[in-house]
């Protein structure tokens, strides 16, 4: 025969989420050497001591938490070893005061997520465990619709997310190849600000997602695109002049604009990154010989964290004309922030253990937010 029991969370974090080992050396003779396996426990109460004794050992045993306010709860099966008669040990596991004098010791043999309506369901007719009874039902071959991992879970639905993202992002490449011109908006960007427009983000959402399948390239790209159809439009006076003002360039002096990634604009699917060695992903060349480098990072949300990789921070030390330019919400309705050239923060022998450094951006300091 089998029994199952309802419990408190506090007595099985105490005794079935670990072993009670230490308590039994006084059992041991009849346990064996304690070394070998893990015991774990359970109480009967005082109402239901004498309907315990109908239970015997190697018989099993189901227990299950009633107190949370979930209505997912975690199923243990474990197959008795020993039954203690002894209120003295039943207080230094679980602690002075409770009104157990019968002491269950098991071995466990696995544990699950599940439903209390499953656990009702099964051995109880749909009504809700009062007290540890018997049953009928094999608690070791017993199958329970078992409730996936929490983590596992919101790994599919970020899976599910970052898919959704993607497409997002081949549809906004397509319009833009087709013709269509989005324009972007200034952010000024504070710690304060930061903060606020990040709320919204599930705390480590964002960490989960940039581990699984994130189209970081693709969102990369896309906001390279952004900026460089910006530069051209406020050159060409089609758009408000944000940019080229921000960076205090003259668009009459400048000779020509290199953007790296350009085909990327015709073969999204299947680009090469092709700035990698460059160091930045769009260079504006002025007539007077000047240089300015403009290194693009993307995001989905509100820029609040950058990698620079060695190539770009190495480009930040050889020319002091050069930029980060932060694209925000790349899918809605986007905002850039300029970042003014920040190596000098660095120390040049620090730069040679440097591979990649991630920036958070409210620790720059404001002077280099333009």
């Amino acid at each position: 025969m089998n029994y199952i029991a309802p419990g408190k969370k506090e007595n099985i974090e105490k005794s079935v989420e670990k072993d009670v080992n230490k308590y039994l050396k006084n059992w041991e003779n009849k346990l064996g050497n304690l070394k070998n396996k893990k015991y774990y426990a359970w109480a009967i109460s005082d109402k239901n001591r004498f309907k315990s004794y109908t239970f015997n050992n190697g018989e099993y045993i189901g227990i299950y938490e009633t107190n949370n306010n979930s209505e997912k709860t975690k199923f243990y099966k474990g197959k008795s070893k020993l039954f203690i008669e002894s209120r003295e040990l039943s207080e230094e596991i679980w602690g002075k005061g409770v009104e157990k004098n019968r002491v269950i010791i098991f071995e466990k043999l696995g544990e699950f997520e599940t439903t209390k309506k499953e656990i009702y369901e099964k051995f109880n007719g749909g009504k809700v465990l009062q007290s540890i009874k018997r049953t009928s039902i094999d608690i070791k071959k017993v199958k329970l619709k078992e409730i996936a991992d929490d983590n596992e879970e919101e790994k599919l639905n970020i899976e599910k997310d970052n898919k959704i993202t993607k497409i997002k992002i081949e549809k906004r490449l397509g319009e833009i190849n087709n013709g269509r011109f989005i324009d972007i908006k200034y952010k000024e960007l504070n710690s304060k600000s930061l903060k606020k427009n990040n709320t919204l983000v599930k705390k480590g959402k964002r960490k989960q997602e940039e581990n699984i399948g994130y189209p970081r390239k693709e969102l990369g790209l896309l906001g390279e695109i952004l900026v460089f159809n910006k530069i051209n439009s406020e050159i060409e006076g089609l758009s408000e002049t944000i940019l080229i003002d921000k960076l205090h360039i003259d668009k009459d002096k400048i000779k020509s604009i290199e953007f790296y990634n350009k085909d990327g604009l015709s073969n999204y699917n299947n680009f090469e990154d092709k700035s990698i060695e460059k160091g930045c992903d769009i260079k504006i060349m002025i007539n007077d010989g000047i240089e300015v480098d403009l290194e693009v990072k993307s995001s989905k949300y509100v820029v609040n964290k950058i990698t620079l990789t060695f190539n770009e921070l190495l480009n930040m030390k050889n020319n002091e004309n050069s930029y980060i330019v932060l694209v925000h919400r790349v899918l809605e309705d986007p905002e850039i922030t300029i970042i003014k050239n920040f190596y000098k923060l660095y120390n040049d022998n620090i730069m040679k253990f440097i591979i990649k450094q991630e920036i958070d951006i409210s620790q720059i300091p404001n002077e280099y937010k333009i």
